[in-house]
């Protein structure tokens, strides 16, 4: 009996660091669903604000598109895996404010059906965000 416990213990401790940081990957979160951001931190400066509004939908086919008020802006999403092995999670968009903070590689930090945090992979300008569907 000891031992038939000791193998659960193993089969669910292994299971549960199994699905840790390592494991995530915005692509199972982000696609056809509609996502606003719901805050921006670039150097220690909340830019909330820039982004209020804005709504972004992730097609499949990796292109985004961001809306506001009839006003359209179109970018491209990627997610990749780095060299340390963390998740990345590339923009591509034009460089027109307040687009611009988000065209860069991200580290994807946590993700849930209802949340995603990044963080920039450029460690030497620290900007976070954090995106929830609407």
């Amino acid at each position: 009996m000891i031992r038939k416990n000791s193998w659960i213990l193993t089969v669910f401790l292994l299971a549960f660091f199994s699905c840790g940081k390592d494991n995530l990957n915005p692509y199972d979160v982000l696609p056809e669903k509609t996502w606003e951001i719901t805050s921006f931190y670039d150097k220690d400066t909340t830019k909330n604000m820039e982004f209020a509004g804005w709504q972004f939908l992730f097609l499949t086919n990796n292109d985004v598109k961001a809306r506001k008020n009839g006003e359209s802006m179109y970018g491209k999403w990627l997610v990749n895996t780095s060299t340390d092995g963390s998740t990345n999670l590339i923009f591509t968009f034009d460089k027109t404010p307040p687009f611009h903070h988000l065209a860069r590689a991200w580290k994807a930090k946590s993700q849930s059906s209802s949340k995603l945090n990044i963080e920039s992979a450029d460690t030497t300008y620290p900007r976070a965000a954090t995106f929830e569907p609407i």
